[in-house]
């Protein structure tokens, strides 16, 4: 996969939506058009289950995406911004400040005081795990490594946490946890809704180079 310009990103991210929306929508009318309270609460059980893994899924992929469209740019890392820079270099971080040694650390040292015209090595895949479970403080983690505004999503915590995913943990996890219809909706709207601000941030941050380091 190679995400080379601001339209195949658009493209690329649109697709991924596109296609799960469209999935959680067959599921919601299903939902709406239940004929008893029993079946109602069978498609409310597949719903919360199903948007929490269209949830992870696309902030995983969004996420991958953009990476993957920033890699493609060949930048050295003098030219990324801090947050980039960090997981660009993260793995020589893990890796010298375990040591104790202050003739290892120095080869970090010389990456960050002498080394930063060489090309930058993003990860993509492996840039942000969800941890099996993508809660409020993992959310922040893929915000701060893109450099996006954390704004939208800042008042979200029990939603997220509470109103998504410990409902979809019991769900998952085969224990019998009666689910609200209207805090569902709600739960459905406000997802939905914070999955398109991800994206629209995105390529406005292609679009206007926010990857780049801001030199005066």
């Amino acid at each position: 996969m190679k995400l080379s310009t601001n339209e195949d990103l658009s493209n690329k991210l649109d697709e991924d939506l596109a296609w799960r929306k469209k999935e959680l929508t067959f599921v919601m009318g299903n939902l709406r058009g239940a004929s008893s309270e029993q079946i109602k609460l069978y498609f409310l059980r597949i719903a919360v289950t199903l948007l929490y893994a269209h949830w992870e899924g696309y902030i995983k992929n969004s996420t991958i995406f953009y990476l993957n469209y920033i890699k493609q740019k060949r930048l050295n890392l003098c030219d990324l911004k801090i947050n980039l820079l960090t997981l660009a270099i993260n793995n020589e971080i893990s890796k010298y400040t375990q040591s104790k040694k202050i003739s290892l650390r120095s080869t970090l040292v010389n990456i960050l005081t002498e080394n930063l015209e060489i090309e930058a090595s993003i990860p993509d895949k492996k840039a942000v795990s969800t941890q099996s479970n993508l809660k409020f403080e993992v959310l922040k983690e893929f915000v701060f490594v893109l450099g996006l505004d954390f704004t939208p999503f800042e008042l979200k915590q029990r939603l997220i946490d509470a109103n998504l995913l410990k409902i979809r943990n019991d769900v998952s996890h085969g224990n019998y946890m009666p689910i609200d219809e209207d805090d569902f909706l709600y739960c459905y709207s406000e997802v939905v809704k914070l999955l398109e601000n991800f994206k629209e941030q995105i390529i406005n941050s292609a679009i206007n180079k926010n990857y780049l380091k801001v030199t005066i």
